[in-house]
């Protein structure tokens, strides 16, 4: 353990906050992208059993006005006449990849007499990007109509020229129009599928929205991938650095025996040499006279 005690200082400490918050940031994400791949797939799940259901009558379908998210492209018939006078447009909406407008028009039910706004459909812009000169024809007298129910938008806030809105929020359409707001189906409004009697310039219907899921789930895992590889780069880091320290002690270490090793040479080096004895000494001076007396004495002469 005592290889980890870096881990305590406060850059290891910093790491490893960072780690932590970076993952949790990447799995809070990844179940978000979770969370949308669920609501996409409810979605896809409702228009397939609502998109191509018998209609109902619309009073049976919203007995109250509240409309759950179940009811979605729920079809209901619709007997009544519309309110011509009181039609209006939605800017921006695109079709095909064109930009245009959406025709809505009030209808009043004659079994409740509470009114739907009906989306009619799509009409093209001029060639000037304007409103078109001419505008589909509506249908007077009594008309049945079949239409989905789709939930209010919201308000998008802006200012629109008359005649028109930004999103087809029945709030600002109740305000814009002065209905009252007690005869309104306020939380839904309905995409025209047929009416009858019809007209020959019936504006391009609502088109079946597609079943794509989206990248949700991809993204989900990608936000996994990136919190594994955090950890992975923190393991990383962390098996590197206490090499490097293993590596730099075991180099001290060397240099410290190889230091121990050259003082224990040199000291013997430096030993003085042995004194000599007094016996030592005898037994040299004994040596020395012995090696005269085997020298023969040259004889001296009498003077």
């Amino acid at each position: 353990m005592k290889d980890l005690r870096f881990l305590l200082s406060r850059e290891w400490l910093g790491y490893l906050a960072f780690l932590i918050v970076f993952g949790l940031v990447c799995l809070a994400l990844s179940n978000w992208q979770f969370a949308r791949r669920d609501e996409a797939a409810h979605r896809n799940a409702v228009i397939a059993a609502n998109w191509d259901a018998p209609a109902q009558p619309l009073a049976d379908v919203l007995a109250g006005d509240a409309m759950d998210e179940t009811q979605r492209y729920q079809s209901v018939t619709i007997t009544g006449s519309y309110r011509a006078s009181d039609q209006l447009l939605v800017r921006n909406r695109v079709y095909n990849g064109q930009t245009g407008y959406e025709q809505l028009v009030p209808l009043v039910d004659d079994s409740t007499g509470r009114i739907l706004i009906i989306d009619r459909g799509w009409i093209a812009s001029s060639s000037q990007g304007d409103v078109p000169e001419t505008l589909p024809s509506i249908p007077t007298g009594t008309v049945t109509v079949v239409a989905r129910l789709n939930m209010s938008e919201q308000s998008l806030g802006r200012d629109s020229p008359t005649g028109q809105v930004a999103s087809i929020s029945v709030t600002d359409i109740v305000t814009t129009l002065g209905l009252d707001a007690s005869s309104v189906y306020a939380s839904a409004y309905g995409l025209l599928a047929s009416e009858s009697p019809g007209t020959a310039d019936t504006p391009s219907p609502a088109q079946k929205p597609s079943f794509d899921e989206g990248m949700h789930l991809s993204y989900a895992f990608q936000w996994i991938a990136f919190a594994l590889l955090g950890v992975i780069g923190f393991v990383y880091a962390l098996r590197t650095t206490r090499r490097h320290q293993r590596e730099d002690a075991a180099d001290v270490e060397a240099q410290e025996s190889d230091a121990r090793d050259g003082a224990s040479y040199g000291r013997r080096r430096s030993l003085p040499a042995p004194r000599r004895t007094h016996d030592s000494d005898a037994a040299y001076e004994d040596a020395v006279l012995d090696a005269q007396g085997d020298v023969p004495q040259t004889p001296v002469r009498p003077g």
